[in-house]
This record gives structure tokens, C-alpha cells and sequence, in this order.
């Protein structure tokens, strides 16, 4: 017997078995839990980055203040070291060249150097020139002035010569050398490029400062620090 195409079908459809129930639903709530979770995590990233920036950020500061407190401890005795001129074109012996210490340390290996560049200042071709200081006890100022054999001409260019700020003083205090010039204080870095006989002077410095100090004088707010 024939049974119709149209029997058939309905037949199948009758035997495929129904989804059960709430099948559904529990997709639909798997999937927005799913959905839900995923946000959650991508939350949870956008702050963990967050926090990440923030730490580096303050791991960064904290090294930068760490370096400037470094700085300021290795500089506690330098940093109070200053020198100047009076009197740049006076011909007595009221001109002085003043150094003022206001650390507690001693300073030591004390020299007034001229680059090479700036030569010309003393019409001088030759090396670098170089002048030696005597030790600087701590919280004085000491006064010198240009040496009493030069002549006249040679003593007026010295002294004009210390109007340029290209003079530098460098010293030794009980942590490091240091150099001050126009560029301000910083390490001396490198042995000198001269031979020295201590505190002597060298084959290449012109040695015109007065052995003899002019005087000396206590320092004001004497301490450690900037």
C-alpha cells in the first residue's frame, strides 16, 4: 500500500522527540553569564593596567627622589663652597680673591684653572694655567691676592681675567673632588691632565697667587647642606 508523501512526513515529525524543556532559557542564561564573565575580566585588566601605570609611576618617582637625595648627601659639604673677586681693576693690594668654605669639612688640593680655550684672557699661548691654594679649614673664608712679583702689566691681566666666569676652583672635601665654574658644582670626574708635585706647582701652572693668604675670617651659617 501507498501511503501519501503528505502521511510520511507527519508520521517523522511525530517521532523526532521534542526538545526538553527550559533547554532554552538555560542557553540563553549560560550565555549571558558567559558575556558577563567576559566583561568582568576585561574590567578587571583595564584596572590591573591601571594599577600596573601607577606603580611604575610611583616606583619612578620614588627613584628620582632617591637619586636627588643622593645627590644632595654627596654635595652636603661642596654645595657650601662659593668663591669671588673684589676690586678687578685695582692696582693695589686691595684687590682679593675670596673663598668661602661654610662646610664642616676641610678643603684640600685647592687650584684656580683656566681651560686652554681661554687663554687669550693673559695674552698666553702656553698650557693651561693653573694657580694652588693653601687647605681651607672648615666655616672660613680665606682671602688671597695676586702675587706682589708680578709687574704691573701681568698683575693688571690676572686680575682682569677673574672677571670671566671661565675660571674654575677645584677641590677635594672629605667625600669627592668637585669643580665650581659658570656651569655650576659638579664632580671633578677625571684626574687633572698635568703632573703635580702635591701641593706644589706643576711644570705647566703659573703659580702667581701669594703664598701667604691676605687673611682669613669665620664663615656664617656654617653647616651641611645646600
Amino acid at each position: 500500500m501507498v501511503v501519501p508523501r503528505r502521511l510520511r512526513l507527519a508520521a517523522q515529525r511525530s517521532r523526532t522527540p521534542a526538545p526538553p524543556a527550559g533547554t532554552s532559557l538555560t542557553d540563553r542564561v549560560q550565555a549571558a553569564a558567559a558575556v558577563i564573565a567576559v566583561l568582568f575580566a576585561g574590567g578587571a585588566l583595564l584596572i590591573s593596567l591601571d594599577t600596573l601605570k601607577d606603580q611604575q609611576r610611583i616606583n619612578r618617582n620614588q627613584w628620582e627622589l632617591n637619586v636627588a637625595a643622593q645627590d644632595r648627601q654627596q654635595k652636603r659639604y661642596a654645595s657650601r663652597v662659593a668663591w669671588w673677586t673684589t676690586n678687578h681693576y685695582r692696582e693695589d693690594d686691595d684687590y682679593r680673591i675670596m673663598v668661602q668654605n661654610r662646610s664642616t669639612a676641610p678643603l684640600r688640593g685647592l687650584e684656580f684653572f683656566l681651560p686652554e680655550r681661554h687663554r687669550w684672557l693673559l695674552g698666553d699661548s702656553g698650557a693651561p694655567v693653573l694657580f694652588f691654594l693653601e687647605d681651607i679649614p672648615p666655616c672660613t673664608v680665606a682671602r688671597y691676592r695676586i702675587g706682589r712679583d708680578l709687574d704691573g702689566e701681568a698683575a693688571s691681566a690676572i686680575r682682569t681675567s677673574f672677571s670671566d666666569p671661565s675660571w674654575e676652583l677645584r677641590f677635594t672635601d672629605s667625600l669627592d673632588r668637585w669643580v665650581i665654574s659658570e656651569r655650576g658644582l659638579r664632580p671633578a670626574g677625571t684626574a687633572p691632565p698635568y703632573p703635580t708635585r702635591g701641593n706644589g706647582v706643576p711644570d705647566v701652572a703659573s703659580d702667581t697667587l701669594d703664598e701667604d693668604r691676605a687673611g682669613t675670617s669665620e664663615a656664617e651659617d656654617c653647616g651641611e647642606g645646600g
